[in-house]
C-alpha cells in the first residue's frame, strides 16, 4: 500500500472471509489508525505503514482466530501495539525483549497534571517529538495504554527503577516545554 492510501487488505481467501475482513476493516480503520498515529507522534507515513502491516497480519491470522477472538478490534489493537513496539525497537540501539503482549493492561493511571493540560493532539505530538524513542514509548505505554511500571520494565527488559527514571525525565522535559510555552503567551 502506498503511503497516504489505506485501503482494504488484499485477501485471497474465500469470498465470505474476504467480505468479513472488508467489513471489519471498514469498521475498525479509524480506531486502529488513530491508535497508531498518536503513538508515532503524528508521523503520518509511519502510521500508515504500521496500519498496513497491522491489517496484513490480521488478514493472515483472522481465519484461524475468528472462532476464538470475540472482538476483532481488540485483536487488531493487540497487533497494532506489537507493530508500534517493533517500530520503536528498530529505532533503538539496544535490543528489547518483549513478551506476553496479549495480557490486558490495568485501567489507565491518572495522568500527570502537565500531561493532562495537553488537550490538542498536535500539541502532544510536538511535545513528545524531541524525546528519544525509548522515552516516547515508555510514556505512551504508561499513560495512553495504562501499563504499570513493573510490566513496562518486564516488556522492555529494564528495571522498574530505570523505567521510573525514564518517565521522570520525559515528564520533566514535557513540563519544561509546557511552562516555556505558557511564558511565551
Amino acid at each position: 500500500m502506498a503511503a497516504g492510501h489505506l485501503h482494504h487488505p488484499d485477501t485471497s481467501a474465500d469470498p465470505d472471509t474476504a467480505r468479513e475482513i472488508g467489513q471489519i476493516f471498514d469498521c475498525t480503520l479509524p480506531r486502529v489508525y488513530g491508535y497508531i498515529l498518536i503513538r508515532v507522534s503524528g508521523h503520518t507515513p509511519t502510521a500508515e505503514d504500521l496500519t498496513s502491516e497491522t491489517y496484513l497480519a490480521f488478514t493472515a491470522s483472522w481465519p484461524a482466530r475468528r472462532d476464538v477472538v470475540p472482538d476483532p478490534l481488540a485483536w487488531l489493537l493487540t497487533i497494532a501495539r506489537n507493530k508500534v513496539i517493533d517500530y520503536y525497537r528498530s529505532q533503538s540501539s539496544r535490543p528489547v525483549n518483549l513478551t506476553d503482549w496479549n495480557t490486558l493492561p490495568e485501567p489507565a493511571p491518572e495522568v500527570d497534571a502537565d500531561l493532562a493540560r495537553i488537550a490538542d493532539q498536535d500539541e502532544l505530538y510536538r511535545l513528545i517529538a524531541p524525546l528519544n524513542p525509548e522515552a516516547r514509548i515508555v510514556l505512551l505505554l504508561r499513560y495512553l495504554d495504562g501499563f504499570p511500571v513493573r510490566e513496562i520494565a518486564d516488556l522492555l527488559g529494564k528495571s522498574e527503577h530505570a523505567i521510573e527514571s525514564i518517565l521522570a525525565r520525559a515528564k520533566r522535559a514535557i513540563r519544561t516545554a509546557v511552562q516555556a510555552q505558557e511564558t511565551d503567551r
